[in-house]
């Protein structure tokens, strides 16, 4: 069952990403895009899916510019099969903004961040990768140029979504809220970053 192989392959990647394994982690980022092209999956959205996986998995593990080769692969497939305007998008846009900010293109990062944020503000449900968009923005702009005022204003934008009453608080709100933590730190709004610990802490503990 090589398909449902190439499923496992795709989950492994985030899992070695997580645990910091880089040489399974690259290996794994080999053998899944190779997988993809054996079953003729290059133009699906599965393929996309994994392309994406595996560039972010490189960019993880210290290889951003060959990254964006896989980036552009992603694209190519998800361009083919979905609507501009899908969810799946801003994922995309997202990693591929930190892949750039890393290669040290700021142009192009805060070109790719405002893609996803365009997305995900049209979506209600969306609203946890909204304030993790915004707070990308705020430390792009911010490690530039920390008196930026846009650092404040997408930050407070960020945490205006986090309070919503309409955000479930389960696993996936904690996971959101503890990638915003240290930028509300890093740029002094300590409150908030106490609150946002305050909060995944509570979850995470009821789990």
């Amino acid at each position: 069952d090589r398909e449902g192989k190439l499923g496992i392959l795709n989950e492994l990647l985030g899992c070695y990403r997580k645990t910091g394994n880089a040489d399974a982690g690259l290996r794994t980022v080999n053998e899944s895009t190779r997988l993809v092209s054996e079953l003729g999956m290059e133009a699906t959205v599965t393929a996309g899916t994994v392309f994406l996986n595996a560039a972010t998995t490189m960019r993880e593990f210290g290889k951003a510019e060959e990254a964006v080769r896989l980036y552009d692969t992603a694209a190519r497939a998800y361009s083919g099969n979905l609507d501009p305007g899908d969810y799946r998008f801003a994922g995309l846009y997202n990693n591929y903004a930190a892949c750039m900010e890393a290669c040290g293109d700021l142009i192009s990062a805060e070109d790719y961040y405002k893609r996803a944020l365009a997305i995900v503000s049209r979506l209600r449900e969306c609203a946890l990768e909204e304030a993790v968009t915004c707070v990308n923005l705020a430390c792009l702009y911010g490690d530039a140029d920390s008196e930026d005022v846009r650092v404040e204003e997408y930050l407070m934008r960020a945490k205006k979504l986090l309070d919503r009453d309409d955000v479930p608080r389960d696993g996936y709100y904690a996971f959101n809220a503890m990638k915003c933590v240290d930028a509300f730190s890093h740029f002094g709004f300590f409150r908030d970053a106490k609150e946002l610990r305050l909060r995944a802490e509570e979850i995470y503990g009821l789990l």
